[in-house]
């Protein structure tokens, strides 16, 4: 790998599909600061671009992958002040909210949750958020911080909203299934 880029460093740094398959064979061959440096390296020749954006949030992946928490959520952070989609944004801070309780930072996931501005409309996401912001406000009642927890629970959609997301979901892989087995 390292071959290639001295040989062709011009067309890596130019070409989109090229540079991303380098980050990915670098994690793949369990390089993850190397893939990390590509990842960011194909941010900064891309940028404002969504692509760039999904590819700075598997750098802060590949941190939390690592176990280096504390570098991921700096990642997260950055991109969620800055000027990426906010579709992305709400998975960064689904993310680092899943990295804080995965390291047993109940207090700083709690904290995140409370203060980042939640606007998730979709599956898997508000599934995912319904599942943190449980956790966090059971969390929150413990520590009998009721103001907090009821926060918390009002981000967790009604039931009746995610059992309709979740019939269109399986509909629209039924009817996927459906087209690609012949049927």
């Amino acid at each position: 790998m390292e071959r290639l880029q001295a040989s062709y460093p011009q067309v890596l740094q130019s070409n989109a599909s090229l540079l991303y398959g380098l980050a990915q064979a670098h994690r793949g061959a369990g390089e993850l600061d190397k893939a990390r440096d590509v990842l960011l390296l194909y941010v900064s020749q891309f940028s404002g671009t969504f692509e760039a954006s999904l590819a700075f949030l598997e750098r802060a992946d590949l941190f939390f992958q690592e176990n280096r928490v504390e570098e991921g959520l700096q990642a997260i952070d950055f991109f969620v002040a800055s000027s990426a989609p906010e579709s992305l944004k709400m998975q960064g801070n689904l993310k680092a909210v899943q990295a804080c309780l995965t390291d047993n930072r109940i207090e700083e996931a709690t904290k995140r949750m409370i203060n980042a501005n939640w606007s998730v409309t979709t599956m898997p996401e508000l599934a995912h958020l319904a599942f943190l912001a449980l956790r966090c406000g059971e969390h929150a009642m413990t520590v009998k911080d009721y103001p907090a927890a009821l926060s918390l629970f009002q981000l967790v959609p009604p039931k009746a909203q995610l059992l309709r997301m979740q019939s269109e979901k399986l509909a629209d892989l039924s009817e996927r299934l459906a087209r690609g087995s012949g049927r």
